[in-house]
């Protein structure tokens, strides 16, 4: 425990931060953790979802986009509750920055894990855009960057991106409700996830051609280079999700 040979740079960066222990508060990750969405800034932000949901669920074709941190639980075994707090808090912080910034919507943390919606139903339709999908790819694009400038090589970040059809709804007991998404594209998406390397952002290949025509790709080479990021694909089995499936993964260039 507490290993000075462990992540040194990612333990300077807490011990140079101690301002991030209160952003937990300031952030409303509590709200978050309790309640699924945090309703008041997601409500006043999108008022026509809210009067929808006070009448049921709302079922979309929905873009979900989930980040966590890589080696997070090394990370954990070698520092203590004050560096894990000050690094996760910084975590969050730019994750929740990022994403709404891109026009997502941060779900719920689990842990290291930021679960963020894109799109439907927050636009205000039953579909979502390829834009919408192209703005959640970037938020997990932008999201690694940001890891690496603050951790280098020692705590990265990856991402996977599915869509599909989804509910947002209130579930559980009356006295602990929760806003939430449900649907099939969460367990594709945390089937992805373990698939993911590190500082990589991965998903369907069907979906990665429906946003490529709209990326940087550069030409004459003999792989797929998007600003700095390795394209590459390959042909995987998702347990639990169904047969074989293409997908596609950006690595971001060391």
């Amino acid at each position: 425990m507490n290993n000075p040979n462990h992540f040194p740079i990612t333990r300077r960066f807490a011990s140079n931060h101690p301002q991030m222990i209160p952003m937990m508060r300031a952030l409303n990750v509590v709200g978050m953790l309790k309640e699924g969405m945090a309703e008041i800034p997601v409500f006043k932000r999108f008022p026509k979802v809210e009067s929808t949901l006070r009448q049921g669920v709302v079922t979309t074709n929905t873009i979900v986009l989930m980040v966590d941190l890589s080696p997070f639980s090394t990370f954990v075994a070698n520092s203590t509750p004050m560096q894990i707090q000050v690094v996760l808090n910084a975590y969050y912080e730019r994750a929740v920055s990022l994403i709404e910034n891109r026009g997502g919507v941060v779900e719920k943390f689990i842990g290291d894990a930021v679960v963020a919606i894109f799109g439907a139903p927050f636009n205000g339709e039953l579909d979502s855009t390829t834009d919408e999908l192209l703005a959640a790819f970037e938020a997990g694009r932008e999201l690694i960057d940001e890891m690496h400038t603050l951790f280098g090589a020692e705590l990265t970040a990856k991402c996977a991106i599915d869509v599909g059809s989804c509910f947002l709804g209130y579930v559980g007991p009356e006295s602990h409700p929760e806003l939430t998404v449900i649907g099939n594209p969460l367990t594709t998406l945390f089937r992805l996830e373990d698939r993911a390397i590190r500082e990589s952002v991965i998903m369907r290949t069907a979906l990665y051609e429906r946003i490529e025509p709209k990326l940087p790709i550069a030409k004459n080479t003999l792989e797929s280079i998007l600003a700095g990021w390795n394209v590459s694909h390959d042909v995987v089995e998702l347990r639990g999700v169904g047969p074989a499936v293409g997908v596609t993964s950006a690595v971001r260039r060391r």
